[in-house]
């Protein structure tokens, strides 16, 4: 009889152990699933980020050729206005 009881309570702490190490693994998954979110959100905030400071870098660089452009622009009429000039003289 007293054997018995020693085996049920091993059993008993064994399911006990069982449960613990079951709990312990699904918590960590849990921890690991967040940590994969929490990646996955930063990296996705990042490549937005980039995407922005690339984007801000393409609008400068459009808005100084077309300054450039305008410049030009205002040089070719200076010129043409000079050559129509010396054309009527």
């Amino acid at each position: 009889m007293k054997w018995m009881a020693k085996q049920e309570e091993e059993l008993v702490y064994e399911k006990w152990r069982t449960e613990q190490c079951k709990n312990v693994i699904i918590d960590n998954r849990k921890l690991r699933e967040a940590r994969y979110d929490k990646r996955k959100e930063i990296d996705t905030q990042t490549a937005q980020w980039r995407e922005e400071e690339m984007l801000k870098a393409m609008r400068d660089q459009v808005a100084r050729e077309v300054q450039t452009l305008k410049q030009r622009d205002v040089e070719m009429r200076i010129l043409e206005k000079q050559a129509h000039r010396e054309r009527r003289n």
